[in-house]
C-alpha cells in the first residue's frame, strides 16, 4: 500500500464526519414524529329528549375537547317506533333502530354545541305515536359508547288558544282566552292527551318564564306576583297532557300590559293645607311626582268621613262649599293612579280647620 492510499483511507472517516455535521447544521434537529392524538368518545348517560311543536330536540354530553385532538368517530342518532309493550320497557331493545344522522364532533352542523352539550332537532317525526331515541358514538368499524335511550310520545301539535286578553284588576293582572277545537288525532296506544295551558311572562327584553306552577286546565289564571306599575308580556301555550311526556304547540301573545298599582305604592300628598275662601273652605295640596289620574279629596266631622270629588281632581285647590259657620272639619287627600284600574292610594295625613263662615 502506498502513502497516498493510506492517507486517503485515514481521511474519509474525517470526510463522513465532517459533511454530516454539515448537513445536520443546515437542516436542523429532526425530532420524532408526534402521533395522531384521537379524543375518546365522552360519557353520554344524560341524554334528554323534549317534544316541541316543530319535532323533538335532543341533547347529550359531548366533552369539551382539547383543541389539538382529532376524532375517529361520529354521533350517531337513532330513532326506533316502538308499541305500546316496548314503551313499558325503556330498557328493552327496539326491535329496528334506523341512524337519522351521524355528527362530526369537530363540526356538528346541523346540531349545534352549547356549554359542552350537543344540541340536534328531529324535525321528520312522525306525529303518530311512541319513539325510542338513542345516541351511538361509532367509527367506521364498530360501537364505541352508547347513551341512555329516551322514549317520547309524538302527536300532533295542539293549535294556538283563541282570543287572548289581558287587564288589570286591583287583584293582579288577569288572563283570559277561549279553548281552541282539537282535530281527531291517533295516539299509537289509543291513549287520551286532555288539553292544558302553560302561562308565561317576560319584561322588557328579559327572558319568558313560566309562571303557572302546573299547567292551567281553565281558561284564565290570575298573575298576582306583579310589581305595581311595571309592564309586561305574556304568552300562553296550549299543551296536552300526554304520558310520558307533554305535547306542546301553538301559542298567543299579549304585550305591555301594566300590572296594577297598589295602594303603597301610590303615596299621598306631603302638605294638605286650608284656607277659608268665599264664605267656603279651599283645601291645597303639593302635588306629588310621579303620573296620577288626579287626586280625592275627603272630609271628616265627628265620626262620619264623606268623599267629597265624585270623580278624581286633576290639581288643586278644591273649594268646599258645604260647610256649616264655627263648625271644625278634617281635611285630607289621596292620590289616583293614571292607569286602570285606577286604583286609589293612600290618604294624607288629616288637617283641622274651623269654618269662621257667619250666615249674613
Amino acid at each position: 500500500m502506498t502513502t497516498t492510499h493510506w492517507i486517503r483511507i485515514r481521511l474519509l472517516p474525517l470526510a463522513l464526519i465532517f459533511f454530516s455535521g454539515v448537513v445536520l447544521t443546515g437542516c436542523g434537529r429532526k425530532g420524532l414524529p408526534k402521533p395522531i392524538r384521537y379524543a375518546p368518545p365522552p360519557p353520554m348517560e344524560d341524554l334528554e329528549g323534549r317534544v316541541q311543536a316543530q319535532g323533538v330536540r335532543l341533547s347529550w354530553s359531548a366533552g369539551k375537547p382539547d383543541p389539538d385532538d382529532r376524532f375517529n368517530y361520529c354521533f350517531s342518532v337513532q330513532r326506533a317506533r316502538i308499541g305500546a309493550e316496548e314503551e313499558r320497557c325503556p330498557t328493552c331493545p327496539p326491535l329496528t333502530q334506523r341512524e337519522l344522522v351521524c355528527l362530526d364532533p369537530a363540526n356538528p352542523r346541523p346540531a349545534v354545541m352549547q356549554n359542552g352539550r350537543m344540541i340536534w332537532e328531529d324535525r321528520e317525526v312522525p306525529a303518530d305515536g311512541f319513539y325510542r331515541y338513542q345516541v351511538v358514538a361509532r367509527d367506521s368499524k364498530r360501537p364505541l359508547a352508547y347513551s341512555n335511550a329516551v322514549t317520547l310520545r309524538v302527536l300532533p301539535p295542539p293549535p294556538s288558544p283563541l282570543d287572548l286578553a289581558a287587564r288589570s284588576e286591583p287583584d293582579g293582572v288577569i288572563l283570559a282566552w277561549r279553548r281552541p277545537p282539537l282535530e281527531p288525532r291517533s295516539s299509537g296506544s289509543g291513549r287520551k292527551a286532555p288539553l292544558h295551558f302553560w302561562v308565561e311572562r317576560r319584561s322588557g327584553d328579559g327572558a319568558w318564564e313560566r309562571i303557572s306552577p302546573v299547567p292551567v286546565e281553565d281558561e284564565n289564571f290570575v298573575d298576582s306576583v306583579v310589581t305595581p306599575g311595571k309592564l309586561y308580556d305574556y304568552r300562553v301555550t296550549s299543551v296536552l297532557l300526554s304520558e310520558p311526556n307533554p305535547i306542546p304547540g301553538g301559542f298567543a301573545e299579549v304585550s305591555e300590559v301594566r300590572a296594577p298599582a297598589t295602594p303603597e305604592s301610590l303615596p299621598p300628598p306631603h302638605t294638605v293645607w286650608v284656607v277659608p275662601a268665599q264664605g267656603s273652605l279651599e283645601v291645597h295640596w303639593t302635588e306629588v311626582d310621579q303620573e296620577v289620574k288626579g287626586y280625592h279629596v275627603y272630609r271628616r266631622q265627628g265620626g262620619e268621613i264623606t268623599r267629597l270629588t265624585a270623580d278624581p281632581v286633576d290639581h288643586p285647590p278644591y273649594l268646599d262649599r258645604h260647610t256649616r259657620p264655627n263648625a271644625v272639619y278634617f281635611y285630607a287627600v289621596s292620590v289616583v293612579g293614571a292607569y286602570p284600574p285606577y286604583t286609589e292610594g293612600l290618604t294624607s295625613k288629616w288637617i283641622e280647620m274651623k269654618s269662621h263662615v257667619f250666615p249674613e
